[in-house]
């Protein structure tokens, strides 16, 4: 009854705005159930005799009761309800056959036999874990591995060291707990936040807005312990921000130095760094990265340097955690890179500056976010687990504040990278033989697995299930004919596809863009240019958005009274595709339809317009609106123009060549002095001019 009316009150609370951690420290089952409970997403076991729901937390939740719960996270309790499934077990109890049913029939969850589901089998962490990871849009074997997948949810800030491979005790107040946390997690490649997806009323909405997101800690702290935060905050426990905005402004254009006499936390560095326009242009792939802390756009061991600049002798450590990692992009053979770590109150706070300053270049697979860790051996633990398998760590160590370049040494045989200087680095983690050959192993079989599962999928996709409109959506490809098309010229190619449909249903049996050599533009002599689309056919890649673009073109050039792209710098550099028929103008977005090889957002927006010109008023609620600085459109063939450009707060408009003058078409300019100029185009670009 005392946790009943504690719950009461967190309610009252936080439909009142206040705050809820000065009620509670610690998460409560209890009150996380009823939480959900008053959203309809978690039902009691029964009835006590005022009428108030029986939960049953102390016991091991049923694969059953997971399932249920899976369905409802994914707003799918009506569809599984009414819908008409088959399934091969014959254990099913009625209650629970239509959630069993709706997620066999989706891929969602599989029996332990033949013929019987199971449900009366209790659910592990990692099991219940990969449930909600779904939930979320998490794939377990391309984003994480289920058996641990509490190292993708301890990323997420959804759970905080509280489970792993040792958790032997799960119940149904964790489900609770997590279900309660998952809702106000951000899904995959998204802003919306679980609870927006799930179709509940406005009030309820607002109700499931209010609860707090208490990442789950384990109840005692281990030398092992760590947590993950990708919320791109500045951890509160490294101090607050002690500057206001008048004394910030008295450092603007101060060096280094000068700022480092006044700067005291984490926090107003970061604050200080974004003032002044700093910017991480992502990973060096050098043997000897530059260090430099001279210019605003830094690499990442530059803006670690820079953070140790700043914060010396304001903490008990300040210092670099410095990795080297090798990954499965054959355009990238080793990349180095860096996270500045500050140590207060017992605990290592390592951030990661592409989650708090602008970033200008290519982000590495890796990422460390924000982690809170008992020692900074375990940090390789967060930054491999929370990659889904897509990097190997070579070495990870701490480095002691230098301004020096970092020379280093490669070994293939065996396999290993070390410091030539500084001569001082704590090397923290060196891969061995056996982890080398295991990474190998793994990959192998991921890589034989996902082979296999997308030869069973692929055939069953439906471009018609796209939303994609009748003028531009409509096929005359089967998918049997563009599998056939796989491997021929791309001249062949783009004979046989004759609508946007086509381009869809090609890609789909291509499995296009799923081996991408990178997802970045390539520069030449400060020139951006990305591949035309035959050659992007020929590697089969789509490396970015403008990788999708070019080949959308490409395919479909004559095919439409008009063909071309659409782009915008701001709230990101990015490049969608259109075309006009019928004296109308479609604009979509093939990254939003098959975006590294993955076919899942079957209603991505197609706008429709009397005019190019109204794109930016008319333009899809997915997209930054508010950051763009510069759109244009203009008709293309093989290619895009190749162009020059920084991102704001750098940015000074859009050049293009001189070949582009009279062909380019100002949609929107937040400055009129930040506009478009054509001029001579380096002769280093290949390929281009085009003929």
């Amino acid at each position: 009854m005392k946790k009943r009316i504690l719950c009461l009150l967190l309610a009252a609370a936080m439909l009142l705005g206040l705050s809820v951690t000065a009620l509670a420290g610690e998460p409560d089952a209890q009150c996380a159930a009823e939480s959900l409970y008053r959203l309809g997403l978690f039902n009691g076991t029964g009835a006590y005799a005022d009428g108030s729901p029986k939960f049953e937390l102390d016991r091991a939740p049923t694969r059953f009761e997971a399932v249920t719960m899976l369905v409802r996270l994914l707003g799918k309790e009506d569809e599984a309800k009414n819908g008409a499934w088959t399934t091969p077990f014959t254990d099913l109890e009625p209650w629970a056959a239509p959630y069993v049913g709706y997620a066999y029939a989706n891929k969602l969850t599989n029996g332990t036999g033949s013929d019987r589901f199971g449900g009366k089998e209790t659910v592990t962490a990692a099991q219940y874990l990969t449930f909600v990871l779904r939930a979320l849009g998490y794939r377990s074997g391309e984003d994480f591995v289920w058996s641990r997948a509490w190292e993708l949810s301890d990323r997420l800030g959804l759970t905080a060291g509280r489970y792993h491979a040792q958790t032997t005790r799960f119940l149904r107040g964790d489900v609770a707990l997590i279900s309660c946390n998952a809702l106000n997690i951000a899904c995959k490649g998204s802003d919306q936040k679980l609870y927006q997806t799930l179709g509940l009323s406005e009030e309820k909405q607002a109700l499931a807005a209010s609860f707090p997101v208490t990442p789950l800690t384990a109840s005692e702290e281990t030398d092992g312990s760590f947590s993950v935060d990708a919320s791109g905050a500045v951890p509160a426990e490294t101090g607050a921000a002690r500057l206001s905005s008048a004394q910030l402004e008295k450092l603007r254009g101060a060096s280094i130095g000068t700022a480092a006499n006044t700067i005291t936390t984490l926090a107003d560095a970061y604050a200080w760094l974004a003032q002044e326009g700093y910017s991480t242009i992502g990973v060096d792939g050098l043997l000897s990265p530059a260090n430099n802390t001279a210019q605003k756009a830094q690499d990442w061991l530059g803006l670690s340097t820079t953070l140790n600049l700043l914060l010396k002798d304001d903490y008990d450590e300040v210092g670099t955690l410095y990795c080297a990692v090798q990954t499965d992009d054959p355009g990238w053979d080793f990349l180095y890179i860096s996270f500045n770590y500050v140590k207060t109150g017992g605990w290592y706070y390592i951030t990661d500056p592409n989650d708090l300053l602008p970033n200008t270049g290519y982000v590495c697979c890796c990422r460390a976010h924000t982690i809170r860790a008992s020692s900074l051996a375990v940090v390789k633990d967060a930054l491999v687990s929370g990659d889904g398998g897509k990097l190997r760590l070579l070495m990870m160590a701490a480095l002691p504040l230098t301004t020096s370049p970092i020379k280093l040494r490669y070994e293939a045989e065996p396999e290993s990278v070390s410091f030539v200087t500084p001569t001082n680095a704590q090397i923290l983690y060196q891969a061995n033989a056996e982890a080398l050959d295991e990474y190998q192993r793994e990959q192998a079989e991921k890589a034989r697995a996902e082979a296999e599962r997308w030869e069973r999928q692929a055939p069953s996709l439906r471009v018609s299930s796209y939303g994609m409109p009748d003028a531009i959506g409509k096929t005359t490809l089967s998918y049997e004919q563009a599998k056939a098309l796989v491997g021929q010229e791309p001249e062949k190619i783009a004979e046989s596809v004759k609508t946007v449909g086509d381009v869809l249903q090609y890609m789909i049996a291509a499995r296009f863009g799923y081996n991408a050599p990178g997802v970045f533009t390539p520069w030449y002599d400060g020139w951006g240019y990305d591949a035309p689309g035959d050659d992007q056919l020929r590697q089969n890649y789509g490396c970015c958005c403008g990788g999708y673009a070019n080949t959308v073109s490409y395919l479909l050039e004559g095919d439409y009274d008009k063909v071309g792209t659409l782009r915008w710098v701001g709230g990101g550099n990015h490049t969608i595709s259109w075309v006009m028929t019928g004296g109308k103008y479609y604009v979509f977005d093939f990254t939003q339809y098959c975006s590294g090889g993955y076919y899942n957002n079957y209603h991505a927006p197609v706008t429709v317009l009397d005019r190019l010109e109204d794109y930016y008023d008319k333009m899809p609620s997915i997209y930054p609106k508010k950051d763009v600085a510069i759109m244009v459109a203009f008709e293309t063939g093989k290619a895009m123009y190749p162009s020059q450009w920084n991102d704001p707060p750098q940015f000074t408009g859009l050049t293009f060549p001189e070949e582009a003058d009279g062909s380019v078409i100002v949609i929107y300019q937040a400055d009129p002095a930040c506009g478009v100029r054509f001029r001579q185009a380096s002769n280093k670009i290949p390929r281009w001019p085009l003929s």
